[in-house]
């Protein structure tokens, strides 16, 4: 019963949030619409705010979670967006509302871990140094996150698939190649503070 009732209260929300900006919403609002009482409501979330993280969490670990059953990652960062693609006008409002930071977190998470994935795979092994992971890591998911963005800010008029699409064609064959030159001496200099010598 306390699953159907959470679900029902999360539904009501997303339909309310896909309907209005979530500055908006209440929990009045949330209760009448749903045909509960507030202290149902109060029993599973502390407040609207409380609801909305609890179901970006619920997404952040299904789409983790599904990440490891993908073979590339352009079907991975698909899948991580499917909540907003499904939720365009919810994910919108949320956008443009002062929980536009935990949106950001939500999404930033998702993709780290799907990029880490995706790098270790295109670079043929596992023996990546930490920093360097990172590195080239904050580089792909900058990249997402700033496609992400810009569609956010565009209205999320174009198809997003398409976006992820390029970015995949762009960076495939690349992330093998710049993990080929990690492990030059010459990257081994630099990454030491040194400048490798050039000829001439």
């Amino acid at each position: 019963m306390a699953v159907f009732t959470q679900k029902a209260i999360v539904n009501t929300f997303l339909e309310m949030l896909n309907e209005m900006p979530f500055d908006r919403i209440t929990v009045k609002d949330i209760v009448e619409r749903c045909g509960i009482n507030r202290n149902t409501f109060y029993y599973h979330y502390q407040d609207v705010y409380d609801l909305l993280t609890k179901i970006l969490e619920a997404e952040l670990q299904r789409a983790v979670e599904n990440s490891r059953n993908y073979d590339t990652w352009e079907m991975g960062i698909i899948d991580a967006l499917s909540f907003a693609i499904r939720n365009k006008k919810a994910v919108y409002h949320i956008y443009n509302s002062v929980n536009r930071d935990k949106l950001l977190v939500y999404f930033r998470g998702i993709i780290r871990d799907i990029t880490a994935k995706f790098i270790r795979r295109e670079a043929g092994t596992d023996d990546i140094p930490e920093d360097d992971l990172l590195l080239l890591g904050r580089i792909l998911d900058e990249a997402v996150m700033g496609i992400f963005e810009i569609w956010m800010e565009e209205g999320m008029t174009e198809e997003i698939e398409t976006k992820v699409a390029r970015v995949e064609y762009l960076f495939k064959g690349m992330t093998k190649s710049i993990v080929e030159k990690m492990n030059t001496p010459e990257y081994k200099l630099v990454k030491n503070g040194k400048r490798p010598k050039t000829e001439g």
